[in-house]
């Protein structure tokens, strides 16, 4: 793809997602925070469209030592670490060796996420997110694991509202993550609401 259209497609899914959040716009109790590593750009132009300030979240995933592509789970700046089950039950690994993998993963990305902390945060600190509207744009290349992850560290540290906005609704989104959040917005929905409001509360 050439550089001119993958903006275009960006400012395209910001524009549909700030239609989709305008209730956020100037908003002073509304923060907008994204991955490093997915949704930087996306989030840095819906920024600018709604007059919320933005923010970095480093979290990494915990892959698995099987050949496929897949993670076992992830860890946050915040030393939050969610592992999911399912794929660990997969792995062909004697207990102990898994175990140990696990361990020294972990131990690998504290030291990936304290390195990338330092290059792209220092000297300032993770923003206060106490009772704040938590706008957690993704443009949809997140593992769930790192989206999970990302949404119970917010949750922890007091987030009032989380509202994860993606740009299409892949259904481990809405299976997986949508009970999660307080609200689910999806810019450019197939056969599903635009925006989804859940007055459930939140479960792990």
């Amino acid at each position: 793809m050439k550089p001119e259209r993958h903006l275009l497609k960006i400012e395209e899914q910001a524009a549909r997602m700030n239609n989709c959040l305008l209730r956020y716009r100037e908003d002073s109790n509304a923060i907008l925070m994204s991955l490093l590593q997915s949704g930087l750009g996306l989030a840095s132009i819906l920024s600018g469209m709604l007059h919320v300030p933005r923010h970095i979240f480093i979290a990494n995933d915990l892959w698995a030592p099987c050949s496929c592509p897949c993670s076992i789970g992830a860890l946050t700046e915040t030393s939050f670490i969610y592992m999911d089950e399912r794929v660990i039950a997969r792995q062909q690994w004697p207990y102990r060796e898994l175990r140990a993998y696990i361990e020294r993963t972990i131990q690998e990305q504290r030291a990936e996420i304290a390195r990338l902390t330092k290059i792209h945060r220092w000297p300032h600190s993770l923003p206060e997110l106490t009772g704040r509207n938590v706008l957690f744009v993704n443009d949809g290349t997140a593992s769930s694991t790192t989206l999970i992850a990302s949404i119970e560290s917010f949750r922890s540290l007091g987030a009032g509202r989380i509202v994860l906005a993606v740009p299409s609704d892949p259904a481990r989104i809405g299976n997986l993550i949508g009970h999660r959040v307080d609200e689910l917005v999806i810019a450019s929905p197939s056969k599903i609401e635009q925006s989804s409001t859940l007055d459930h509360p939140w479960v792990a």
